[in-house]
């Protein structure tokens, strides 16, 4: 639950005014202040989701709320955009900062630019 909590309050950081549709399993959701939103201008119900809230609506209710949510600025957040988000993550954790040359942290460094810039 916190790497997406990451990429979201990263997302906020960046672009504040956009609300931002997350894809997990069966189910499209909001987060936390989104969800809040969402929640209150839209009547969903709000479950916990770590230490904050989400809400959502099952995948295959999408076109409905498509046409609901036509006003809004609503970006979906892609799975591939958080399957390189946990590439990044595991390559980070997987370092040993005590046994890492250099030249092994610069070519690190260029892929994971590179997996960023794909």
């Amino acid at each position: 639950m916190g790497k997406l909590m990451d990429i979201y309050k990263s997302k906020k950081e960046k672009n504040p005014d956009k609300i931002y549709m997350f894809k997990g399993g069966v189910f499209y959701y909001f987060l936390d202040e989104d969800a809040l939103y969402i929640s209150d201008k839209y009547k969903f119900k709000l479950t916990d989701f770590g230490e904050t809230v989400k809400c959502g609506f099952p995948i295959k209710a999408i076109e409905k709320y498509l046409h609901i949510f036509a006003n809004e600025h609503i970006e979906l957040v892609s799975e591939e955009e958080n399957k390189i988000q946990d590439k990044i993550i595991n390559t980070i954790k997987g370092l040993d900062l005590n046994e890492i040359t250099p030249k092994d942290a610069y070519v690190i460094l260029n892929n994971l630019k590179e997996l960023i810039n794909e």
